[in-house]
């Protein structure tokens, strides 16, 4: 075969390729559509018969073959619809994580904290958007509106944390430790002779008097464990699954579930951004 066969054989044969991936990325992304309309109409099909698990179930298969801020819309005034308030909540704030630069998310938490009377958490919200540059005469209606109603408590306690995504941990003078709601409630009771604030998550890091530690929600519910037994000394913060444990005189970075990941530490802060503070002897 001549060289100048040779060449335009290569040059068939690119253009072969590149016209055979440009037709399977084209096939993929039509199939990809009509998959997502068959979930969306499913997914309205079912809402209107009243099969809401099942709706729920292709909503979110929809959502997760295109990703879309309407879509989002509709799943959360469905979550609200069937009075499911904590689904609801969570799903807002993946509204806020997935379109961060939107007012949306941002209103509908908002609106939501003040039905749960949590006007601290509804302002460190707006704070929140104003800090990334969202401009919503919603959120500053929502902020005049409520600019009053702080009420101060007489709380009585020996001990009392910060609010930290709508809880304070609070000591009674018996020397347990209970979280409060930001209206004053008490939301966990007092069992727990150590206590964590609450993280993004909506975790926090509890020791039990017979010595175990756990992650609790919010509303006190243990959802993990100190699955290896560690003898742990302190607890700290976790945010991006990550949290500064200490053991064997030593801080690690563990998981939820306690679990090592990496570092061994003299000392060890929380995470923020992507970094944490860490002490190594006297660096």
């Amino acid at each position: 075969m001549g060289k100048k066969n040779l060449r335009l054989l290569i040059i068939v044969g690119i253009i072969a390729l590149f016209f055979g991936a440009w037709y399977t990325l084209i096939n993929d992304s039509t199939e990809a559509v009509r998959e997502y309309n068959e979930y969306l109409t499913t997914a309205r099909t079912k809402k209107a018969n009243k099969l809401n698990e099942d709706a729920l179930d292709s909503y979110l298969l929809a959502l997760e073959k295109k990703d879309s801020m309407d879509l989002r819309k509709e799943i959360a005034d469905f979550y609200k619809e069937l009075g499911q308030t904590r689904e609801y909540r969570s799903f807002c704030e993946k509204m806020i994580d997935n379109y961060p630069t939107e007012e949306e998310g941002y209103v509908r938490m908002a609106e939501y904290l003040i039905e749960e009377k949590d006007y601290s958490e509804t302002f460190s919200l707006i704070n929140q958007a104003e800090r990334r540059g969202i401009k919503s005469s919603k959120l500053d209606a929502i902020k005049e509106s409520i600019k009053y109603n702080y009420e101060y408590i007489r709380l009585g306690y020996e001990s009392v944390n910060q609010f930290s995504n709508g809880r304070a941990a609070v000591k009674k003078s018996e020397g347990n430790w209970g979280y409060v709601s930001s209206n004053g409630n008490l939301a966990i009771p007092f069992k727990f002779t150590f206590v964590q604030d609450f993280g993004p998550s909506l975790l926090a890091a509890v020791r039990y008097p017979d010595g175990t530690y756990k992650m609790i929600d919010s509303t006190g519910r243990d959802k993990h464990a100190n699955v290896e037994n560690k003898p742990i000394e302190d607890c700290g913060y976790l945010i991006d699954s990550k949290m500064a444990v200490k053991y064997d005189g030593k801080y690690h970075y563990c998981n939820v579930d306690f679990q090592e990941l990496f570092g061994s530490y003299d000392y060890a802060g929380s995470f923020y951004n992507g970094l944490a503070a860490v002490r190594d002897g006297d660096k």
